[in-house]
């Protein structure tokens, strides 16, 4: 799964084919602007080169000039297939062929694995590009390229051949790469080195793991942070999340570790670094899916999510994720993508995307709720209202609804409820806690 935040909209693409999202169908790439979705142009296509329809698979992405380049694993793109295998470019409004993007992994055109772009970063003025890949623009390489514009130049990389670049970071001018490489060659390369002025240096002992690896690396308050899967053991100073600062590893305080749930994303937004996978504990709390850290504390989301959020991106100032899920708070018109509401997850935190009709918009409050709190509604009245546990278990139904509501909960024990809005088309979830 991919997302990222281009042409001023959020962007997100699947593997295969047909995918349903947010109760909307498409293929290939989509790109949601705030209020609606729409394609883009089909978009990235297939990984088989019988069927061209099956769909394809975009990882990644970078501007140059005034087009954005798509890397991942495909063959064509558009509505009118152009060959691209790989790499393909995007004007806001057509599809085109990168500059000398033919290349082979095994063979291209007919064998298992095709050739997969993973990532592409702007380092030390060239675009590098990274992943699974033997060759590009007729250049013969192992996985690591760069292309100043006009050529491309393989980049000898001190690892395994056969396993691929799969993220990047640069860090205090350095740019640091992760991967499948495990200990190959070397001893110190344990899923991660770093690069700078022609010279391959390695990241104290790496990040030595048997479960899973490093899945994404990000830069906070001057500390290189790496998360993953991946348990505390030879040395290493913490499970599923560790920082380097340029000399050491360090703890992080993510917690214990809690069985293969580890990280797939890390994002800094408004002065504090988010951490979004498949975990339930952080920091030894339980946790829905996500955490933030602050002032050297996590704090975590207590919305129920019922599979791994995979790609977190900002957009307009507000958090969206993508992942496996399939209900937020119960609520499954948030399918597979959402806009986290409340980035503090606090007490009247709501997870989904934002419906910007004001006939939909409802007030809650006091919360926490001591015995009675209010539910009003600027104008569209719904269907139904109910309350539930955590669970799913319905404690309460609000009958009689008005524009203004007082509900009366003195009957409940104290705890994390949910108040559930049923409008015609649509349902609104919300925290409410009761003292």
């Amino acid at each position: 799964m991919f997302l990222d935040s281009l042409h001023n909209e959020v962007v997100l693409s699947f593997m295969g084919g047909d995918h349903l999202v947010c109760n909307e169908t498409f293929k290939g790439i989509l790109a949601y602007d705030g209020n609606t979705f729409h394609d883009l142009d089909v978009g990235t296509q297939t990984h088989d080169p019988v069927n061209i329809n099956s769909g394809g698979y975009t990882a990644c992405s970078a501007t140059l000039g005034n087009k954005t380049i798509f890397g991942g694993w495909f063959r064509s793109v558009g509505s009118n297939t152009v060959k691209a295998v790989g790499l393909a470019q995007w004007d806001g409004a057509n599809w085109s062929m990168f500059p000398k993007t033919a290349f082979t992994y095994k063979d291209a055109t007919t064998n298992w694995p095709s050739p997969s772009i993973y990532g592409l970063t702007k380092f030390e003025n060239k675009l590098w590009l990274f992943g699974g890949i033997d060759s590009l623009g007729g250049i013969a390489g192992k996985n690591l390229f760069t292309y100043d514009g006009i050529n491309f130049t393989s980049i000898n990389i001190p690892v395994d051949y056969n396993n691929a670049v799969l993220h990047s970071c640069i860090y205090k001018g350095e740019l640091y790469l992760a991967g499948g490489f495990g200990n190959i060659p070397l001893d110190d390369y344990h899923y991660i080195i770093r690069y700078k002025n022609n010279t391959w240096n390695n990241v104290g002992t790496g990040v030595k793991t048997s479960l899973g690896g490093i899945y994404d690396m990000v830069v906070y308050k001057d500390t290189l942070y790496v998360g993953g899967s991946f348990q505390k053991a030879d040395g290493n100073a913490g499970n599923n999340l560790m920082k380097w600062d340029g000399a050491q590893w360090h703890d992080a305080g993510f917690g214990g570790f809690y069985g293969w749930g580890g990280i797939n994303q890390l994002l800094v937004f408004n002065n504090r670094l988010y951490a979004f996978g498949n975990f339930d504990y952080a920091a030894d709390q339980k946790s829905f899916k996500a955490a933030f850290y602050e002032n050297g504390k996590w704090t975590v989301n207590t919305d129920s999510i019922d599979n791994a959020i995979l790609n977190a991106v900002v957009y307009k100032n507000e958090i969206y994720v993508s992942g496996g899920f399939w209900s937020i708070g119960g609520d499954t018109s948030k399918k597979f993508f959402a806009k986290i509401r409340c980035p503090d997850f606090d007490n009247t935190c709501t997870v989904g995307l934002n419906e910007n009709s004001l006939d939909y918009s409802v007030s809650i409050f006091p919360n926490p709720i001591q015995d009675k709190f209010n539910v009003n509604f600027n104008s569209k009245l719904p269907k139904k209202i109910n309350i539930t546990n955590l669970l799913g278990q319905k404690y309460l139904e609000i009958n009689n609804i008005e524009q203004k509501n007082e509900v009366d909960i003195k009957v409940l024990s104290k705890g994390i409820y949910f108040l559930n809005v049923q409008f015609e088309n649509q349902q609104k979830t919300f925290k409410i806690i009761k003292k």
